[in-house]
């Protein structure tokens, strides 16, 4: 998440209101919200919420090339990756995004568009 020594960034706290005004369903609205704020239930989060314990692998369970954190199931993963781009190919729109904030930011923008 994109933070300032006061809190969250303009563009952030944009992408917040958006998201929360979004016509999406409350449980997309808020799966997003919980990917932006770093609260789903990934292994890493698991590992520090002392669900899983210290020893088990934190490796992503769907590209196994680095630890399954928000940002790594949403961005960084190949897996993901792919989605994304038949995602945006599909809204026609670019991908662009290097973070969970922003990832869930441009699809808030996407106005106009219907899945």
């Amino acid at each position: 998440m994109v933070l300032l020594e006061d809190g969250l960034s303009e563009e952030v706290e944009e992408s917040f209101v958006k998201l929360w005004k979004s016509p999406a369903p409350s449980k997309v609205v808020t799966f997003f919200w919980l990917a932006i704020i770093d609260r789903i239930p990934t292994r890493s989060n698991l590992v520090w919420r002392h669900v899983l314990a210290p020893s088990e692998s934190r490796e992503c369970v769907f590209c196994a090339h680095g630890e399954e954190t928000s940002t790594h199931l949403f961005v960084h993963c190949e897996v993901a990756v792919l989605i994304w781009r038949k995602l945006m190919d599909w809204l026609e729109a670019p991908l662009e995004s290097v973070s969970v904030d922003l990832a869930c930011g441009d699809l808030v923008n996407l106005e106009g568009k219907e899945c």
